[in-house]
């Protein structure tokens, strides 16, 4: 197993992994990365079809037989066993997790929803991921408003009375919020069903508590913090997997990656699938310099997405020496400045671009076998 991040208090390791932190100089770019770097480890599982979980707990139900973390997590259990001693569940690593939520609503498209927690009942929504049927932009808001009472309703769905507005008003402020109104029927598969039997049993009973029964100009509508945009940059070009964003005035760029290696039988298939996020720091004296923050490694198990490298060391250095250097003179105490890059808007920007490139990609490969399998089944035919 490789090392995790840094800090007992933020992630629950332990702090011998702790290294001395440059916090207005980055740590140089290394390719292939250097598997003694401290970095947290995300693995990702499908849930209920369209969800995706994200926590740092092996789930083995959905781990391949041919897992070598899972032999080695297994391997050390028993050893710990025959040895008498007891293994505590490690809640506090359960915790640090994220769920990204899909609505359904039937003819709307409502945005999907980044938890910070195990599942959408536990955790608080972070980020709304507004995507398009191209996969070209995804349009990201973020901000504390999304998690106060109300905002966000049992559908999964921005509830009515913090509707920002006509399509117009969305456009021209883009922290707007668009809210969707309970209707008189629901479709077999949309979210939110014992909400809405009781929104209509309420209004047909005449009781005054219907959610969608309100004067928007004398409630306060929730807004978001910021807004992220990522961008497909050059689809038809030989960086068909790069993706930009902009955050705290630096530039962000996912990209593909060929430096992961996997010695396993079926590494081949996936080869063309890893990722990595690279951050440009500026340089008066050169080019831009390259770090890289984090790396995402596809599998080809069924249940299981991927594996989701955070670099530590790297994260908080630019964390504090360029997007809130104002934080970073507040805490002494590494744990604690740890903990809070963890929950700060930067950390949660990185897993929900990581999360839709991980979505895009997979949604285009499974497109492009469709097509490949239409002309060869094509050419079988006319080949007859």
């Amino acid at each position: 197993m490789m090392k995790n991040d840094i800090g007992r208090d933020a992630s629950g390791v332990e702090p011998e992994t702790l290294i001395p932190l440059q916090v207005t100089r980055l740590p140089a770019p290394s390719f292939p990365i250097d598997p003694n770097a401290p970095r947290t480890t995300y693995h990702i599982y499908k849930h209920k079809e369209m969800n995706m979980q994200v926590t740092r707990t092996l789930n083995f139900g959905k781990e391949s037989h041919w897992s070598s973390a899972k032999r080695e997590i297994k391997k050390s259990q028993q050893e710990a066993k025959k040895k008498g001693i007891l293994i505590e569940d490690n809640k506090k690593t359960r915790k640090e997790a994220f769920y990204l939520h899909t609505p359904c609503l039937a003819f709307h498209k409502p945005p999907n929803i980044l938890y910070s927690g195990p599942d959408e009942s536990v955790g608080h929504p972070v980020v709304l991921i507004h995507g398009n049927g191209f996969w070209t932009t995804y349009k990201l808001q973020y901000g504390k408003a999304l998690a106060e009472d109300g905002v966000i309703d049992p559908r999964g769905v921005v509830s009515w009375k913090h509707n920002g507005g006509e399509k117009w008003d969305l456009r021209n402020d883009d922290k707007r919020l668009k809210g969707y109104k309970v209707r008189n029927w629901r479709l077999i598969g949309e979210t939110g069903k014992e909400y809405v039997k009781d929104v209509i049993e309420k209004r047909k009973a005449g009781i005054r508590s219907d959610p969608d029964v309100v004067d928007l100009d004398a409630v306060e509508r929730a807004k978001a913090d910021g807004v992220v945009y990522l961008k497909w940059q050059s689809p038809f070009s030989r960086q068909t997997r790069q993706y930009h964003f902009s955050f705290g005035g630096m530039e962000f760029y996912w990209k593909g990656t060929g430096a992961v290696k996997k010695n396993k039988w079926c590494g081949m298939f996936v080869r063309y699938n890893h990722l990595k996020l690279i951050v440009c720091i500026p340089n008066t004296a050169k080019e831009p310099e390259e770090v890289c923050l984090a790396l995402y490694k596809s599998t080809v198990t069924g249940e299981k997405c991927g594996r989701l490298e955070l670099f530590d060391a790297a994260i908080l250095s630019l964390y504090e020496g360029y997007v809130e250097p104002r934080e970073a003179s507040k805490l002494e105490n590494v744990y604690k400045r740890m903990g809070l890059m963890k929950r700060s808007a930067l950390y949660r920007i990185i897993m929900a671009t990581a999360l839709c490139m991980i979505g895009a990609e997979k949604e285009k490969r499974k497109l492009l076998g469709m097509i490949l399998l239409a002309v060869a089944e094509g050419g079988a035919g006319a080949a007859n």
